[in-house]
């Protein structure tokens, strides 16, 4: 959903209306991979599911700061277009390593 908010702020005409919807996409498909995450980090071990929520707030966090220094710097030099495939290309890098994860066990019952 990233990638797909991006595609679509960057093709469409600029407007209020595409950026609204674009950001509205952005912010839902990055909730859900939080709440995705989430989930796995509860169910690996219930003793250590604080720990390991702190651990991934912690992650994310240091995350959204390197991809905004990275991004501020995109934005100044490349500009909007510069920034929706900085976006692009880093939203489907992750999709991408996230597909070389094995399954331990986390999703049995699933």
């Amino acid at each position: 959903m990233v990638a797909i908010s991006f595609i679509y702020m960057w093709l469409l005409p600029s407007s209020l209306i595409t950026l609204a919807i674009g950001a509205m996409t952005f912010d839902l498909g990055v909730m859900a991979a939080l709440v995705s995450h989430q989930y796995i980090v509860n169910t690996v071990e219930p003793n250590a599911r604080s720990r390991l929520n702190g651990l991934l707030m912690t992650g994310a966090m240091c995350g959204m700061a390197v991809g905004a220094a990275i991004g501020s710097f995109v934005w100044a030099n490349f500009g909007w277009g510069g920034l929706c495939a900085f976006c692009i290309f880093s939203s489907l890098l992750g999709l991408v390593l996230s597909s070389f994860h094995r399954n331990n066990g986390v999703f049995k019952h699933v």
